[in-house]
């Protein structure tokens, strides 16, 4: 006779609370939050540490620029070329817009006009933009199999305000598209040309950074604290003598000011109290530690 016996798997103890419905971690989950462009653009100017993290590696991938082995006249006209186009300085800032937003785009402007069809080489190139991901808009993701855009969209949407508001189709060759920080496709989703914003992963780490550091911050108003106690406080107060407390501390604290004195009555005590910031640079320093790793920046 076989009998069935249902069983967890894990470890379960009952005495210490742990996997049991009064576990303190039965309550905690990952939310999938998303942010908004203006919580992003909000952090990074507000924040050093997200500011650094979208600004850094950007900076190290354009900060040394490349080299040309070709002729000298040739190296110079492509030189020259890119300094026209401001090619350094325009990846630069899509290289920084991609990391904050989780995406973005340089548009090759072209004085052709039907910009539906593929950019041809040797096109004379007017001008470079750079659009975030939420001034474009992809079509759909191409599902031919032979197609050379498949898994990408081939066409995207980009809103144009000259002559009146409309929307452009644009092929994707005329669009340097720069994704965010890659993010594994879910079972039912087809594809994305996007990512994240390295901003997302790292968030909690930035902000218990920085509300460390504000707490910090706040405990050297309270490094050193005169207490004074006198008789009859109590009383004026209650009185509604504030200005009588206020008039007595300011000439207690005016004289100690000048002499270093402090001159106080017979029956009246005071102290003074020291806030201990031993210790408290190894919590930050751990907290720092916590955003290198979430940003993977030493």
């Amino acid at each position: 006779m076989s009998v069935l016996a249902r069983i967890s798997d894990g470890l379960v103890n009952v005495v210490a609370n742990l996997n049991t419905g009064r576990d303190k971690q039965a309550s905690s989950e990952y939310v999938d939050r998303k942010f908004s462009p203006q919580e992003l653009l909000t952090m990074y100017r507000n924040s050093w540490l997200a500011a650094a993290i979208v600004d850094y590696p950007a900076e190290d991938a354009t900060r040394n620029w490349r080299y040309w082995r070709a002729e000298a006249d040739q190296i110079s006209k492509i030189e020259a070329e890119e300094k026209r186009l401001s090619l350094q300085s325009k990846i630069h800032e899509a290289l920084t817009m991609s990391r904050l937003y989780g995406g973005g785009a340089i548009y090759i402007n072209t004085p052709d006009g039907d910009q539906r069809s593929p950019l041809l080489p040797g096109a004379l190139i007017r001008s470079l933009v750079v659009l975030t991901r939420h001034e474009i808009r992809a079509k759909e993701i191409v599902k031919d199999i032979d197609s050379p855009y498949y898994g990408k969209a081939e066409y995207y949407i980009i809103r144009s305000q000259g002559r009146g508001s409309s929307e452009v189709e644009i092929h994707a060759s005329r669009l340097v598209i720069i994704p965010g920080k890659p993010v594994p496709a879910s079972l039912n989703e087809t594809g994305s040309v996007w990512g994240d914003s390295y901003l997302q992963t790292t968030y909690d780490a930035i902000l218990q950074t920085d509300n460390t550091m504000a707490n910090i911050a706040s405990l050297v108003f309270e490094a050193k604290i005169d207490v004074i106690k006198f008789q009859g406080f109590a009383d004026m107060m209650a009185q509604n003598r504030d200005a009588d407390v206020i008039r007595r501390l300011h000439l207690q604290a005016a004289m100690k000011g000048i002499n270093g004195t402090v001159v106080i009555d017979a029956q009246d005590d005071y102290e003074q109290k020291s806030a201990s910031f031993a210790g408290l640079t190894d919590v930050l320093s751990k907290f720092q530690d916590n955003v290198s790793g979430a940003a993977r920046i030493p």
